[in-house]
């Protein structure tokens, strides 16, 4: 910025490489030409602090009034720097007074404003930070299943964000979950973090037979965002998983007919179970464990049940026979080591949408007793389209059940065609999660068809839309029709929800 030299006024200091003073006799001294000349009481522009500030979710750029004066009355001329470039550029608007904000990329940087009277620089510094934000929509639907919520991306840019529907995350961890557990609200006078664990559980997760009884399917990350179904063994994994990451000692006992979890608190072992949505109380008012279970009047004739104990199966005397019959009741060691599960984290490359729920494929096969396969009438989808032309890595946060379109995908290296038996073979197979894929081809929009748990992600009449990301200012949401063979099941079934205290 050039710095302006005044005419020389009685009273004047000059500053500069050569300094001439007045001389007696009312002499006039002259200012070298890089010299700049100021009252002696001159005083700096002042310019109010400025709160450190983030990246909108709403708009690609942040605006920031800045409010300068100057003491001595003289124009003022505003700039700004940007310490950092790269995370965030900025350029003052002359008209508002206001900066102007661009994030770039995540990351903390200085940003410093300044006034300048010409002579003198005041200035103040703040720091802003692009990072996670969260973007929300109310969007109205109907609810029969006719509907899904539309996520769009039309921009060039990608975007990669963690979707909440109507209050439920799509957790990128166990931490995550085991977070989410200890601030539920309780729903007892002082409710413990394992009670609490039960419940998450129970409500998340519906009964039904395997569609493999591979263990990553058990991970919570799978079975809670993606899943939404299994058996008792499912179920009884997830808790213990979720109980050791909060710190608990946890196990769990294959039963006959029957997987159950414990976890030890304060040295007793507690049993709770996901599965029958039920557990147990000992006759001096603690959490019976599994060993406790033995005395079959424990489920029978049971002390402050949870339900009455003549219409709910938890206390039947079937069930106390799998406890009673401790011979055969074994440790499971093996579903404590669950593999890592999918991120959950949704990214939507230039011109893709996500929509959900929908159904875009045939319904999975579950397998029950006897390995007899039948299709799971309660389930739901989401499905991803790309942009035409589009190719690149994609990762992908729920378990994909199939890829349609034209073109080849890759996964792990080995190539196959996309809209192959040999590819869904691929996705759908037991021996592990597919956390991403690799377009390399394609001539036309293509689809990625994904498993969304159908408890969790219902369209209802009002829907609160979440997106939690830095760059999620560039998305759309919306309610749209689905043709007839993608729309969903419509609500849930109240019969297939486990059964909860007091309802």
């Amino acid at each position: 910025m050039a710095w302006r030299v005044p005419a020389l006024r009685p009273g004047m200091l000059v500053l500069g490489s050569a300094i001439v003073t007045a001389c007696g006799g009312g002499g006039s001294a002259v200012p070298t030409a890089d010299s700049v000349m100021k009252p002696a009481d001159h005083r700096a522009p002042i310019v109010r602090p400025i709160p450190d500030a983030v990246n909108s979710a709403y708009s690609y750029t942040t605006r920031i009034s800045v409010e300068a004066s100057d003491p001595d009355g003289d124009s003022l001329v505003l700039g700004v720097r940007v310490e950092d470039t790269a995370i965030a550029g900025a350029t003052m608007d002359p008209v508002s007074n206001e900066v102007i904000i661009e994030p770039r990329a995540p990351g903390r940087t200085r940003i410093t404003v300044t006034a300048s009277d010409g002579e003198d620089i005041g200035q103040t510094s703040f720091f802003f930070e692009v990072g996670e934000v969260t973007r929300a929509a109310e969007i109205a639907a109907v609810a029969d299943g006719s509907q899904a919520i539309i996520v769009a991306n039309p921009g060039s840019e990608p975007v990669d964000f963690v979707l909440t529907h109507n209050g439920f995350r799509g957790f990128q961890s166990d931490g995550e979950i085991v977070a989410f557990v200890r601030d539920m609200p309780a729903e007892t006078p002082g409710e413990p973090f394992e009670r609490k664990l039960w419940r998450f559980v129970r409500d998340n997760v519906y009964h039904l037979e395997f569609l493999d009884p591979a263990p990553w399917r058990m991970s919570p990350t799978v079975l809670i965002n993606s899943m939404g179904f299994g058996l008792c063994s499912s179920v009884a994994a997830a808790y213990a998983r979720l109980a050791r990451t909060a710190g608990y000692p946890a196990r769990i006992w294959a039963l006959t007919g029957h997987v159950v979890p414990e976890v030890q608190i304060g040295g007793d072992w507690q049993m709770y179970d996901p599965d029958l949505a039920v557990y147990y109380h000992r006759r001096d008012g603690g959490i019976a464990g599994v060993g406790d279970l033995a005395d079959e009047g424990l489920v029978t004739a049971p002390t402050d049940p949870l339900f009455p104990p003549e219409t709910n199966p938890a206390y039947d005397p079937s069930i106390a026979a799998i406890y009673a019959s401790v011979a055969d009741n074994d440790l499971w060691p093996v579903l404590l080591d669950l593999p890592d599960g999918l991120s959950g984290r949704v990214t939507l490359p230039p011109g893709s949408t996500l929509s959900y729920q929908g159904r875009w494929t045939e319904p999975p096969i579950a397998h029950g007793d006897g390995d007899v396969a039948r299709p799971v009438e309660q389930f739901e989808q989401a499905a991803l389209t790309l942009a035409p032309g589009w190719t690149g890595t994609l990762q992908l946060p729920w378990v994909a059940w199939d890829v349609m379109g034209t073109g080849t995908v890759t996964i792990g290296g080995i190539p196959y065609t996309i809209g192959s038996g040999a590819l869904r073979e691929r996705l759908q197979a037991s021996d592990g999660a597919v956390g991403s894929l690799d377009l390399v081809a394609s001539s036309g929009p293509v689809t990625v068809v994904f498993l969304l748990n159908p408890l969790r992600y219902e369209v209802r009449a009002t829907n609160v839309v979440e997106l939690t990301g830095w760059n999620v200012w560039r998305l759309e949401v919306s309610a749209a029709d689905l043709p007839p063979q993608q729309r969903a099941g419509g609500p849930f079934p109240a019969a297939l929800r486990k059964p909860v205290p007091g309802s």
